[in-house]
């Protein structure tokens, strides 16, 4: 019975093994190239100019004391990511500080009312109609002047009432 169980212990490393090389191997092949980013990337800023590139995945404008744009944000552990209207506070930071804190954080939808999920290899399947989306659901407008009356209505009809 001692062998029994010795060889059912290494058949199950065997197999974990296995599932850990396949997992590294698919790991390191979905990685996305820097070159098909900086591409999503140039869509992005080319349909939405308004918004200046803060970072490889961040479109922002300042607005006062306030940072308002488009973060691309990735989806963990899948080669996708997710267009977020974000708003983030300049005030109390300093100039290089890490925008971490955002005061808004809102997802976007589609025809079928899920997240806008774009998958990196088939962004171009995607964009248009993520793109289209966005404009009809964006909270204000980021064509004109915001007023910043607007952008207090809005953040105070996004609150939680606890």
């Amino acid at each position: 019975m001692y062998v029994y169980l010795e060889k059912d212990n290494l058949k199950n490393i065997k197999g974990i093994i296995k599932v850990i090389k396949f997992l590294r191997s698919n790991h390191n092949s979905m990685k996305i190239d820097r070159e098909l980013k900086q591409e999503i990337n140039k869509e992005w800023q080319s349909a939405f100019p308004q918004l200046g590139s803060y970072t490889q995945n961040k479109f922002f404008k300042v607005l006062g004391t306030l940072i308002v744009g488009i973060e691309l944000i990735k989806v963990p552990f899948m080669e996708q990511y997710r267009p977020h209207f974000v708003i983030y506070t300049l005030f109390d930071k300093d100039l290089g500080t890490d925008l971490s804190e955002e005061i808004l954080l809102q997802e976007f939808y589609n025809k079928k009312g899920f997240q806008c999920d774009i998958p990196y290899l088939k962004h171009n399947e995607y964009f248009k109609e993520v793109v289209s989306c966005i404009y009809k659901q964006l909270p204000i407008s980021l064509e004109v002047d915001i007023q910043i009356n607007k952008i207090n209505h809005l953040c105070l009809s996004k609150c939680v009432k606890i």
